[in-house]
């Protein structure tokens, strides 16, 4: 296998591991935080443009559109250019909807390598040589694949409506 396809599963793999990783680290801390730090994170969200529920939505779309773009490109499917594309103007929207975001200093680091594993494997996806070609196979395949055979071999002719 080429040393660039290789390289860019790798980056791909890492990026969607450490962001599964940002995800969940929140949710699987056991510790207590302190009062200081309780003060602080309920300032999050300040200044939003939207209502909590909203960004809530937005966000939990955000993370599922973005691991699928993952999979997408882990397995060099074309509709992962697209759809990359779409969840990085969707961060952007969101990170503008949602006002001052605060985080702890281990979140943020994870989010910081995250973003250089993604910032890496989406330059890799456009402008890698051999991922594009690799890509260019699949999206040649998907156009060349004939539709499926028709369920129906006999149109149904249904009698005439003569009326009383």
């Amino acid at each position: 296998m080429n040393r660039s396809i290789e390289n860019f599963r790798a980056l791909v793999f890492l990026s969607a591991i450490t962001f599964v990783m940002a995800v969940a680290r929140p949710y699987l801390s056991n510790e207590q935080p302190s009062a200081e730090l309780l003060s602080y994170l309920y300032g999050s969200g300040y200044g939003a443009a939207l209502d909590n529920n909203s960004l809530v939505y937005l966000w939990w779309s955000w993370v599922t559109l973005y691991l699928f773009a993952h999979g997408l490109a882990f397995f060099f499917n074309w509709f992962a250019r697209p759809l990359f594309l779409f969840t990085f103007a969707l961060s952007i929207i969101q990170a503008s909807m949602a006002g001052l975001l605060v985080g702890e200093a281990i979140d943020n680091v994870i989010w910081t390598v995250q973003g250089v594993f993604f910032t890496f494997s989406i330059g890799m996806l456009f402008f890698s040589q051999d991922v594009s070609i690799r890509i260019r196979k699949d999206w040649i395949n998907t156009i060349n694949t004939p539709p499926p055979p028709s369920t129906q071999a006999t149109p149904i002719l249904l009698p005439p409506d003569d009326g009383p």
